[in-house]
């Protein structure tokens, strides 16, 4: 299971019952060559016969952060990149998040892949 090689992810906050949109996770492009990477090799091992995809689904991975701390820590991972989002909004959220007012919710696609060994 890993992430598709897109270049952002979307960023929504969530105040009670409504969300509304932020802005984007945009990614580091060495993350998106990882993913390419990845893909190229798992290819390989397919043309030469040793594996054989079985079951590949996709699928939306949401993260939700109902606090500032698990927001920070999710900010500083070297892979997430840059925040591109209205600032007084995410602002906003932090700010009624401790009192459980808000959460910001991250979403990105995945793909899960199920191969069979051949041979």
């Amino acid at each position: 299971m890993h992430p598709q090689p897109q270049e952002y992810r979307t960023v929504d906050v969530r105040f009670g019952d409504e969300l509304r949109h932020a802005g984007r996770l945009h990614r580091q492009a060495f993350f998106i060559a990882d993913i390419r990477a990845l893909r190229d090799t798992l290819g390989a091992a397919v043309s030469a016969g040793l594996f054989q995809l079985d079951e590949e689904v996709e699928f939306d991975f949401v993260e939700h952060y109902d606090s500032v701390d698990s927001w920070t820590v999710g900010l500083a991972n070297p892979r997430v990149g840059e925040l591109v989002a209205d600032e007084q909004l995410i602002q906003s959220a932090r700010a009624k998040m401790p009192a459980g007012q808000a959460e910001i919710i991250v979403t990105q696609l995945e793909r899960a892949a199920r191969f069979l060994r051949l041979g």
